[in-house]
């Protein structure tokens, strides 16, 4: 492979294209990127005094160009920004944005670092909630907040593999000065370029597999919850589509650079006190009267104070790129960690709270957590044991049954964030359970009645719907939570446990039609959730007991019966239907909510003799109905 060292600019200019980010803008968004001679357009380059506070009326420079910039480098100097250029360079008309891609190329022995700096004429207001009590709302707060000029940054980290390639090892995303990196396969993509959410008016940068629809930035609740508001549904800049690339380099030794603002180390734009001057909603419409008198009063304004990072109210524009440490040499022989490519399928969990909420996480790269990105209102009285997750054309969905005898089918959006229902039926009650299965790679669902009756559906071929095709005598006394699906010599089967601790495994037919029981077996007493996994190709049950005690069976070869492989201490007082198998580098794992609002991960074993926990108790809000997990790739390409 090719060193490092010997690339030529015309290969890391394709480098930077090929892996350079896309940026998601807020739906909101009204401030957008700009090339420095568009910020530079009708400004004024000013100086302060020595005090840095005190502006020098001797000194003033009109029609700016970069090489003012180079000229005039020294900290003390700042360029005020005409607000004709606030705006940016966005065409309304297209949608699109104009602004170069500049980029930073860092050399390592062993990787490649891709600094892209984003250059904005202007910030915006500071986006809050204000946390009333039962009606809190989300706000914004002119002058907090607001600045001239705006600079953020994504860094992408190269690692070389086989045959002159690279793949990103990890992303680095900045906001606000505060960097947070992740690994490869955990962050959004689309093909070879990692997605980053803009926040609205601030820009910071953020990982959108990593948040909700906001970043809490500090406050207080009760009072007020300082934000950076995220969402994929503005602009999106794919400057690899449009855009010019436009490398930067601080000095001649790193190689010739026609873009002299890089040595400039004073402020791109003026200062200024902020201060409350007024309040709008999201959509700059002014707040009612109730909402303005929330924000407004004195109390509230104190609190606000004290609590807002001193940034925001000291509108300083950003420091020059001749300040920042990515602009510097690297020093020879440096080396980077580099973490290994994985996968972008990822992990995910939904689950449905007793208040009406659904919320989907995405399970960390080592499995030792979770982060949740995404949380909406979901309707009540959901029978937990009667909610799957079922993939139809390689896409995940949740099939869900209320009290009030409607199921529904919502499809998991393409990004994991929330859900579309698609469909809602008539379904009949008393049901113990529901649990998904495959038959010739499409979904059906087996349902068991408590009046002794069992369906098999058919989910229709657009997922809107589905079509019972069978219904069969099935007797009572079942354990909801210990009824669970498994495929065997890729035929799916029904594992069932009675109250009367007799446990029977069923083969689907062929044609769905029905099944044929092929197995009656003893099965021990107070179980509070049996579930299936995959271990080497062949399917085993993790049974989870009262007593504080889990097992671990390996379903016989010929499906006639099982063989306990395992048997453990696990704590008590555990939610059936909350208990959700995962494959996590191709090793099952198990996710575990207990009623004291903890959530566990464990790795199965690899011979499945046993479990290591991975995540022990971390927080996990309480009061959920029921928890599945599925499947989603995050490579976001069409």
């Amino acid at each position: 492979m090719q060193k490092i060292k010997d690339l030529t600019d015309a290969q890391l200019e394709e480098l930077a294209k090929k892996f350079s980010p896309a940026i998601y803008f807020h739906s909101l968004e009204s401030f957008f990127p700009c090339s420095i001679e568009h910020l530079l357009k009708d400004g004024t380059l000013r100086r302060y005094k020595d005090d840095g506070k005190t502006i020098d009326p001797s000194f003033e420079r009109k029609n700016l160009k970069q090489e003012d910039l180079a000229e005039y480098s020294h900290p003390n100097f700042f360029v005020d920004i005409n607000s004709s250029q606030f705006p940016g360079m966005y065409d309304k008309a297209t949608k699109t944005v104009k602004a170069p891609m500049y980029y930073v190329i860092r050399r390592f022995e062993n990787a490649i670092e891709i600094v892209y700096p984003l250059l904005y004429a202007n910030q915006g207001g500071q986006t809050v909630i204000a946390d009333r009590v039962l009606s809190s709302f989300h706000c914004i707060l002119h002058s907090y907040g607001e600045h001239q000029g705006d600079l953020e940054c994504v860094t992408v980290r190269l690692a070389p593999k086989n045959n002159d390639e690279f793949y990103i090892s990890e992303v680095m995303y900045e906001a606000h000065g505060n960097t947070e990196k992740y690994s490869s396969g955990e962050f959004y993509c689309e093909g070879t370029h990692p997605v980053a959410y803009a926040s609205l008016n601030g820009h910071g940068t953020y990982n959108g597999l990593a948040y909700n629809h906001y970043k809490d930035l500090g406050g207080m609740a009760g009072f007020v919850i300082v934000t950076d508001l995220l969402d994929n549904k503005g602009p999106k800049w794919r400057p690899w589509q449009s855009s010019e690339f436009k490398q930067l380099r601080l000095t001649d030794d790193m190689g010739p650079t026609t873009e002299h603002w890089v040595k400039f180390k004073g402020r791109l734009g003026a200062q200024q006190k902020n201060t409350l001057l007024s309040a709008t909603y999201l959509d700059g419409t002014k707040l009612n009267e109730p909402d303005w008198y929330f924000v407004d009063k004195v109390d509230f304004l104190a609190l606000l104070i004290n609590k807002l990072p001193k940034n925001i109210r000291d509108g300083n524009g950003p420091s020059g790129l001749g300040n920042r440490d990515y602009m510097q040499p690297v020093p020879a022989g440096a080396t980077l960690p580099i973490c290994p490519e994985n996968s972008t399928v990822k992990t995910f969990l939904f689950g449905i709270k007793g208040n009406d909420e659904g919320w989907i996480s995405v399970i960390n790269n080592d499995a030792t957590g979770w982060r949740d990105i995404y949380k909406s209102k979901w309707s009540s009285r959901y029978v937990g044991n009667a909610v799957t997750s079922f993939k139809l054309n390689g896409h995940p969905y949740i099939f869900a049954l209320r009290l009030s005898d409607e199921a529904f089918i919502s499809r998991i959006n393409d990004d994991g964030k929330g859900w579309t229902d698609i469909y809602k039926g008539k379904w009949s009650s008393n049901y113990v359970a529901i649990r998904s299965f495959e038959l010739k790679d499409h979904p059906y669902l087996f349902a068991l009645k408590g009046n002794n009756e069992a369906y098999i559906s058919r989910i229709n071929d657009d997922g809107k719907g589905w079509t019972d095709i069978y219904k069969g005598k099935w007797d009572s006394n079942y354990v909801g939570s210990a009824i669970t699906t498994f495929m065997l010599n890729g035929h799916p089967h029904i594992f069932a446990l009675k109250n009367n601790d007799v446990a029977y495994i069923s083969r689907i037919n062929d044609d769905g039609k029905g099944w044929t029981d092929i197995y009656k077996g003893k099965w021990s007493s107070r179980y509070v959730a049996i579930k299936s996994f995959e271990l080497n190709g062949h399917p085993y049950l993790f049974a989870l007991r009262g007593s504080d005690e889990a097992f671990i069976t390996r379903i016989n070869d010929d499906g006639k019966g099982w063989v306990d492989v395992y048997k453990g201490k696990w704590s008590s007082n555990y939610v059936g239907t909350a208990i959700a198998p995962f494959k996590h580098d191709g090793q099952p794992h198990i996710f575990a909510l207990k009623r004291n609002s903890e959530g566990w991960i464990s790795r199965i074993n690899e011979d499945g003799r046993g479990w290591v926990d991975l995540c022990k108790g971390a927080k996990w809000s309480s009061d959920y109905v029921a928890v599945v997990s599925y499947e989603l790739d995050v490579n976001l390409a069409p």
